[in-house]
């Protein structure tokens, strides 16, 4: 057996282990958290013509935007209605979310006209 190896035994690799647990345990929570802020560039506003609505989103063209319980939908008084309340087609400006490999989020319903 090589000499460092008799003296030293496994302290180097007991080390290098608990080196490794601490960096995992002390990573902080807000790095692997969803509910992160997303930076000012991955939230954008536009106004849009909201062809189809679901029970948990809306279409535009043919992309789906993802309505949570935050979403915010105003009608055309500026009064706050639920997403069975959206009438469609309409026109409206839109505050999304964008996320990586999923639909964009929707943030804001604006109503600015119905057709």
């Amino acid at each position: 057996m090589h000499t460092s190896l008799r003296r030293y035994g496994c302290r180097p690799i007991a080390l290098g282990a608990s080196i490794i647990i601490f960096l995992l345990i002390s990573v902080p929570d807000t790095v692997c958290a969803e509910n992160v802020p997303a930076p000012p560039d991955m939230i954008r506003s536009r106004t849009v013509k909201i062809l189809e609505k679901g029970d948990d989103a809306i279409f535009i063209v043919e992309r789906r935007f993802i309505i949570t319980e935050e979403t915010v939908i105003w009608d055309l008084n500026g009064r706050v209605i639920d997403l069975s309340e959206l009438l469609v087609p309409c026109e409206a400006e839109i505050k999304y979310k964008l996320r990586s490999y999923q639909d964009p989020l929707c943030l804001e319903i604006k109503v600015k006209s119905i057709y």
